[in-house]
């Protein structure tokens, strides 16, 4: 197995990286409190069940940076590309996703994607903006 120094670094993750394309960063849930588990229900039901914080609060509270890159990929094929056997299908993105404290690999219901300025949470059907 190589040895990677980021998980930017991973050949799945390069393959998405465009100079001069749209800055993201993705987040993947990690607080697990009732909230933190909700999340993954979607954000309807969220919303239904508890009084959400502002996004830039709710990242600080129940979110973990996963990467930054740059990328011309449209922000609804992001889900496809951080699916764990697409950027990582030897687990190679483990060992980053345990040290950052995040539990999952593949990119699922309740995570968060920034795209340029606007961000969009992982829906149940498709990305809901924030």
């Amino acid at each position: 197995m190589h040895k990677f120094e980021s998980i930017t670094d991973l050949p799945g993750i390069q393959r998405l990286i465009t100079k001069g394309g749209e800055k993201v960063k993705i987040y993947y849930r990690k607080n697990r409190d009732n909230l933190g588990l909700d999340l993954g229900m979607g954000l309807d039901f969220v919303k239904k069940h508890h009084s959400l914080p502002d996004t830039e609060e709710l990242l600080k509270t129940h979110y973990g940076l996963l990467c930054e890159i740059q990328t011309q990929i449209a922000v609804e094929d992001l889900f496809c590309s951080f699916q764990g056997e697409s950027y990582s299908p030897e687990g190679e993105a483990a060992p980053f996703i345990k040290a950052q404290g995040l539990f999952h690999t593949s990119m699922s219901v309740g995570d968060i994607i920034k795209y340029g300025d606007t961000y969009y949470f992982v829906d149940s059907y498709g990305m809901t903006e924030m």
